[in-house]
């Protein structure tokens, strides 16, 4: 843990004033979630996961399934196998 200086405190303390509005950005509590890492406060940390986790879900990224990941790596592994079985 290290001690914030004055000007990151205020930092901190401005993004998550702007992100109970809705106004801060991903790269703005990302940063600020950082500072309160290093700094050990674990209930600004919290709330500015909640903050980034509520504005990453408004985002239409396409759902990823886990099975479909998983299966891809079993199937490839198992082709990968056999190129390799037959080139030796």
């Amino acid at each position: 843990m290290r001690k914030l200086a004055p000007n990151e405190v205020q930092q901190l303390k401005h993004t998550i004033e702007i992100a109970r509005e809705g106004r801060a950005t991903l790269t703005q509590m990302g940063a600020a979630h950082e500072l309160a890492q290093d700094a050990g406060c674990p209930g600004c940390a919290s709330e500015l996961r909640a903050h980034i986790r509520a504005l990453a879900a408004d985002h239409d990224e396409p759902v990823r399934s886990a099975s479909r990941d998983i299966f891809t790596g079993v199937v490839s592994g198992a082709v990968s196998t056999i190129l390799l079985r037959g080139l030796f």
